[in-house]
């Protein structure tokens, strides 16, 4: 979120006389940020693959394997793409466009993997429910 508020400052820094004196170090922050966000990113990847390896843990893809808390991951995921996006536009830099272009493929994955592991656990609740009642 503070990635795509600052590329929106830049973006609108000839409107604002504050802005386009902040604009060097606006610039700056917006590239140290996703630079120690993707450090987090490799160590989210490397946590998942212990959990789901080597602890044994279902994937988010089956009942069994779904949580809520999965969400947050998609959520995160979805703003790094948006964010990036938006700073390659705002800071012209061609070469940060190839991570959102790919990246988003990633994200429908991880969406779409979670969004069946909800929907499965709540046909299987429903359906224990209906068989606990009767």
């Amino acid at each position: 979120m503070l990635l795509k508020a600052a590329s929106m400052l830049i973006f609108s820094a000839d409107k604002s006389p504050l802005i386009k004196e902040l604009l060097s170090f606006l610039k700056g922050m917006a590239i140290l940020f996703p630079a120690a966000g993707t450090w987090w990113i490799l160590l989210l990847i490397l946590l998942g693959i212990w959990k789901h390896v080597s602890k044994k843990i279902s994937i988010p893809i089956n009942a069994v394997g779904y949580d809520a808390s999965y969400w947050s991951l998609v959520f995160s995921l979805g703003m790094c793409t948006v964010s990036t996006m938006r700073l390659a536009e705002a800071l012209a830099l061609t070469f940060l466009s190839v991570i959102p272009k790919y990246f988003i493929f990633f994200e429908l994955l991880t969406w779409i993997a979670v969004s069946n592991g909800f929907i499965r656990q709540t046909f299987s609740s429903l359906i224990k429910k209906k068989s606990s009642v009767i």
